[in-house]
């Protein structure tokens, strides 16, 4: 290499600093070190291509596997608004008709209990009303003695 050559000095002191080439600077050396540079250059970016095809492909397999998954799991993967379900629609569906039933028979009992927390609240107000409760508590339990609890009330009447 010619002193007033300043490119190929230049280029011969870079690629000694990484050892690429002999301390005696020829053009051959040079370029034989930069066409194997260049060549080590096309090789690695020909493994990064595929480094890249590979990962491409593997993501578009996991992103199947997600898809068969979520179809699998009844997940509607396309409407978050509506929240992720792990069970059918038509589970959810009879799960929410039977809470729906449970508060509607819930209302009903609390009318229920209502009448019967006033009804017993005035069977102590009322004594009328406690002996005819009695009354028909008997008549029910004990239907023999009718006939002696309608004589005892005709005999009270005179």
């Amino acid at each position: 290499v010619k002193p007033d050559d300043f490119i190929f000095t230049s280029l011969h002191k870079i690629l000694r600093i990484t050892e690429h080439v002999d301390p005696v600077a020829t053009y051959s050396s040079v370029e034989q070190a930069v066409a194997t540079l260049i060549n080590q250059k096309h090789k690695l970016t020909m493994e990064i291509q595929e480094n890249k095809a590979s990962r491409i492909q593997n993501m578009q397999g996991i992103e199947s596997g997600l898809r068969k998954m979520f179809c699998m799991l009844h997940i509607d993967q396309f409407s978050p608004s509506r929240g992720i379900s792990l069970m059918p629609k038509e589970v959810n569906r009879a799960i929410g008709h039977v809470d729906k039933q449970i508060k509607e028979l819930e209302m009903k009992l609390k009318g229920i209990l209502t009448d019967w927390e006033r009804a017993k609240a005035d069977l102590k107000t009322r004594p009328y009303h406690r002996t005819q409760r009695q009354l028909w508590i008997e008549f029910l339990l004990k239907p023999e003695l009718v006939p002696a609890n309608l004589r005892a009330v005709q005999n009270r009447a005179k």
